[in-house]
């Protein structure tokens, strides 16, 4: 087997950010999922309190008739329900952005991935012209130790 120690990879330094960058979108991209996670958790929550809200004022509707409560139990649906809506505002956006940083993560894997094969390849093309110098220099060494002697012809 040859030794790939005397292989010299010139785009080592490139390779190198490029994996640096492939970890930055990796971290954001990671960032944005829990963002996500943490918007969509919020608005099941808010629905969540909305159904009980709505069908606690519709109880009390039922059972008493106080137009200054009704008034702010609306007050208080309405603002549950514009929370909601920017809970899914908010949602759609992280969306795009998750989205977004999903495909600049493909992009960087797929640059990192062509750079490691370059490097892959040009280590190969190392290793076979070190073999072949190995092959040359035991020719050499050969032909050095036994010498070649013309044949005779018989007498």
């Amino acid at each position: 087997m040859a030794d790939p120690r005397g292989f010299n990879d010139t785009l080592a330094p490139v390779r190198q950010r490029a994996q640096w960058q492939l970890d930055e979108a990796l971290a954001k991209l990671a960032g944005l999922c829990t963002q996500l996670g943490a918007a969509r958790h919020t608005l099941t929550a808010l629905e969540q309190r909305a159904r009980e809200q709505a069908a606690h004022a519709g109880n009390a509707w039922r059972t008493r008739v106080d137009p200054s409560l009704q008034t702010r139990a609306l007050h208080f649906l309405a603002r549950v329900h514009s929370e909601q809506a920017a809970a899914r505002l908010r949602i759609a956006e992280l969306e795009q952005h998750e989205s977004a940083a999903r495909a600049e993560s493909v992009k960087r894997q797929a640059r990192l991935e062509s750079l490691q094969r370059h490097r892959d390849e040009a280590l190969g093309h190392f290793i076979q012209e070190q073999q072949r110098k190995d092959s040359v220099r035991a020719d050499d060494d050969w032909l050095t130790r036994n010498p070649v002697t013309p044949r005779r012809s018989p007498p």
